[in-house]
């Protein structure tokens, strides 16, 4: 059963993510304007906006784009990037270890708090610690993400000095640089889903 499930789920999710890109692809695609014409400006002969349409397959009809893009990317071929002349991959993946970087990080900070919080919940059911608790919880899912990153910036930027904003990592920085650039996100996401993982601990230490 639970193998049937995962299966399941796995490709409910290929399933959902094919539908977006046909949706997404379709959607840029039925936008007005030329993308050769507005990349190269107003001075570009007919000649070299053709040139370029041909180059980047802009000629063909959708479904044989779509088709040769889904095709290379499941090859792992995400193509050039027309901006920044590089493959997207590599783009892709650098920003990718910064994301895992704040993910494992928030991750690190939110379920301690979380199974803290829960079970000083439960050690204190419908008593003082576990309402203050409730409260908190239910405050701080009220609140957006980018409301409680105000509040950080304020309190430990403005008022603090604690931190450091804006919070841009390089490849050369070394860790404790690394680890204060990434206190602000991490702390503004472990907020953000500390209290949804906290009363997901609640429930399951009460049952």
């Amino acid at each position: 059963p639970l193998l049937h499930a995962l299966l399941q789920r796995l490709l409910l999710a290929v399933l959902l993510l094919w539908g977006v890109s046909v949706l997404i692809f379709a959607a840029v695609n039925a936008l007005p304007g030329d993308y050769a014409a507005a990349a190269l400006g107003q001075q570009a002969t007919p000649e070299v906006i053709a040139s370029i349409r041909q180059s980047l397959g802009l000629d063909k009809p959708l479904l044989t784009r779509y088709l040769s893009w889904l095709w290379q990317l499941l090859q792992g071929n995400f193509g050039i990037s027309w901006a920044g002349r590089q493959p997207v991959e590599s783009q892709l993946w650098s920003r990718l270890e910064n994301s895992l970087w704040l993910a494992g990080c928030a991750a690190l900070l939110a379920i301690p708090l979380a199974l803290a919080g829960g079970l000083l919940a439960v050690r204190y059911v419908q008593r003082l610690p576990d309402r203050l608790i409730n409260l908190l919880s239910l405050i701080t899912l009220s609140l957006p993400e980018f409301f409680i990153g105000y509040l950080l910036i304020m309190l430990l930027v403005v008022h603090g000095g604690v931190a450091t904003f804006p919070s841009t990592l390089y490849d050369d920085m070394r860790w404790s640089e690394r680890l204060s650039a990434m206190a602000l996100p991490v702390l503004t996401l472990s907020i953000a889903v500390v209290a949804n993982m906290l009363r997901s601990a609640r429930s399951a230490l009460m049952s």
